[in-house]
């Protein structure tokens, strides 16, 4: 501040300028504007410094305000952080999908959506259509659009998203398998039965090669099929399903276990880092 205010009475001398006629200062005069310039960049450098050592602070702050679950105020953190972060950025991008995040958790879903878009947007020329950042967002992108009973515009979401995840992971990735059994609720949401059971059948194979044919980490997808098959009135290959489900449950498989699946920053469902 005192370097620009030297620059100012620098400007308003009138022994030096004036509105009628501009006077060349002289060499020394010269030397003291270039040195009171570059001291005022620098306190804007500087500045700009102070700006992004705030950003990190508060983007930490929004993390562990979420991390204690309280949303609302990790919320306003983050807004905070974003306001001082220069857009089209990688940290601009990924904050605005964790905003997208707290703003679902608050379920404030159609401000979600719009934010997931927006992240969306951003993502893809800064880590490629590809990416696992392009996939989360998608993903939480479909999450929105199911609460609001929008399915039919979640399913080119999803069958978006099972590409990438497949070529990211592999045909047999959880994730992949995850995907399945989302594209099939969401088929069957929409009333389209016939194309629900083909995913249905790829998802109760995909965790049958995780889990074990025994497991009881097959029984809510085989519940859901059974379901399925008794809507297209297929009542006789539902009474199947659900016997297996019973001798599953009697039965038990060696690595028969239900993991604990918290929200993650792999699927998309929790803090994205940077």
């Amino acid at each position: 501040m005192f370097s620009l205010g030297i620059l100012l009475e620098y400007f308003s001398c009138p022994e030096l300028i004036s509105l009628a006629k501009v006077q060349i200062p002289n060499r020394s005069s010269r030397f003291w504007l270039s040195l009171c310039l570059f001291t005022f960049g620098s306190n804007q450098f500087t500045i700009a410094a102070y700006s992004q050592d705030d950003a990190i602070t508060l983007m930490q702050s929004a993390r562990n305000l979420y991390l204690e679950r309280d949303f609302e105020s990790a919320e306003e953190s983050l807004r905070l952080a974003l306001d001082k972060q220069s857009p089209n950025t990688v940290g601009y991008a990924v904050g605005l999908q964790n905003l997208a995040l707290l703003e679902y958790l608050n379920f404030h879903f159609k401000e979600s959506a719009d934010l997931y878009l927006k992240a969306l947007a951003l993502a893809e020329p800064l880590f490629g259509s590809e990416s696992s950042q392009v996939a989360n967002n998608l993903y939480g992108l479909s999450r929105c659009l199911r609460r609001m009973n929008r399915f039919d515009e979640v399913e080119s979401y999803l069958n978006r998203l099972l590409l990438i995840r497949t070529k990211l992971f592999g045909a047999q990735h959880r994730l992949v398998g995850n995907t399945l059994l989302d594209i099939a609720v969401n088929c069957e949401r929409q009333g389209k039965y016939s194309q629900a059971g083909p995913f249905y059948l790829k998802a109760i194979n995909s965790r049958e090669l995780q889990f074990g044919k025994a497991s009881i980490q097959l029984i809510p997808v085989l519940e859901s099929y059974a379901n399925l098959l008794e809507k297209k009135q297929d009542l006789q290959s539902s009474e199947q399903v659900k016997s297996r489900i019973k001798d599953i449950q009697d039965k038990p498989g060696p690595a028969n276990f239900v993991e604990a699946r918290p929200q993650n920053e792999e699927d998309g469902s929790g803090w994205q880092s940077l």
